[in-house]
């Protein structure tokens, strides 16, 4: 765990440089507008190879990976776009960043085209996954660090868009439809306020990142130093703050949620990124969840959070909300407390599942997070049969 919140800092750090050059004088950042750089490929799994990119077509550059979910959800719809502009568009499906890979042995990815069939229904290319070059030169270049990622290369080799596939379809048709019209310029700005936003979503990782090493007062300063230093970073990354001031300075984090939630105005800006919260939840009751889910912190903190949640549920009662009361009570070492909310939060959630009759990928997700919920369920019962037994 160490091990990767360090690799990811050293990430975060080189990425923040290359944002600082972008705003100086020499950009560095490869972006749109700019040449596409070369692919260099290290194997043709699918398609027809595409040695350079031609003047006067379009080329799609899709970046994906055998374990990215989302990257897999995206295919059969840059599967329909690849059909539809078949004659004047190229898409270039390209792996990137395999896991399991650690060698020039490509069989993992070559299987998974081949059973996508007509899900894949474009070319696929892999990277070299011992030297990452492709990857290195399009992602790493232009600052986007998660996948899919999909480039456009229009008529005259220049980059004309980056984003996510399913924001694609707008962009591609005026590219391929009315090429002369295409404002690189209103494009590479627009993308630059997406970069800025990148870095700072990769800053708000950064705290958390010394968090996960238990480095908590590097989590803390860090965090203090990016909200002075970075507009936007306190409203986009507010869960993030709070979690490093909760783990180093508990009565900081306490002061700062009173603080902030009798700022109406920062409350609003916070509304897109309630990243911890659930939608509609205030931020005091996801403050005590977020106590309540926290080992090793004042008993006096796990009071106030469980008393909180114990009002929430007299007025809306959900499963989230009894699992957190459980968790509070199993570190108040109140076992039969535990058990008794854990049992209601199971309750709650089978319930939701009957109501709501949720699709089969959203009733997996319910069914996962039962199964879950029933192993602390056993937890909180050991922990009240080792009480029991020693006459605690």
């Amino acid at each position: 765990m160490i091990k990767q919140a360090f690799v990811f800092l050293l990430a975060f750090s080189g990425i923040l440089a290359t944002l600082s050059a972008q705003t100086s004088n020499k950009p560095k950042l490869l972006t749109i507008g700019d040449p596409a750089p070369e692919l260099e490929v290290f194997k043709w799994l699918k398609g027809k190879p595409v040695e350079n990119f031609e003047k006067g077509h379009v080329y799609v550059v899709e970046f994906w990976a055998t374990w990215c979910v989302p990257c897999a959800n995206a295919m059969p719809h840059l599967s329909e776009l690849a059909r539809q502009y078949k004659d004047k568009a190229t898409f270039i499906g390209v792996d990137v960043w395999e896991r399991k890979i650690d060698s020039l042995d490509y069989s993992i990815v070559q299987d998974f085209v081949e059973k996508k069939g007509n899900d894949m229904d474009y070319t696929v290319a892999m990277d070299n996954p011992t030297k990452n070059q492709i990857s290195e030169k399009w992602l790493r270049a232009a600052g986007q660090n998660g996948i899919p990622a999909t480039f456009v290369i229009d008529q005259g080799g220049k980059i004309a868009w980056i984003g996510h596939p399913s924001d694609l379809d707008t962009a591609l048709s005026a590219i391929i439809n009315n090429p002369e019209k295409y404002d690189h310029q209103a494009a590479r700005e627009k993308y630059l306020v997406v970069q800025e936003r990148q870095v700072r979503q990769m800053a708000a990782k950064s705290v958390l990142g010394y968090a996960m090493s238990k480095n908590y007062g590097l989590a803390w300063h860090e965090a203090r130093k990016l909200k002075k230093e970075m507009p936007g970073f306190e409203t986009e990354s507010f869960w993030s703050i709070l979690h490093a001031y909760l783990r180093y300075d508990p009565d900081t984090a306490v002061a700062y949620v009173q603080e902030k939630t009798a700022d109406s105005a920062f409350m609003k800006a916070i509304e897109p990124e309630k990243s911890f919260a659930v939608a509609s939840e205030d931020v005091r009751t996801a403050f005590s969840k977020m106590v309540a889910s926290q080992p090793g912190l004042d008993i006096k903190l796990y009071y106030e959070a469980v008393n909180y949640l114990n009002k929430v549920v007299k007025e809306k009662s959900y499963d989230h909300h009894w699992t957190a009361i459980a968790e509070g009570y199993y570190h108040l070492n109140e076992p039969a407390k535990a058990i008794a909310a854990q049992e209601k939060a199971i309750k709650a959630a089978e319930l939701s599942i009957k109501t709501n009759k949720p699709d089969n990928f959203l009733k997996t997700l319910y069914e996962n997070t039962i199964k879950n919920m029933q192993k602390d369920l056993v937890k909180y019962k050991e922990m009240k049969q080792l009480k029991d037994k020693l006459g605690k």
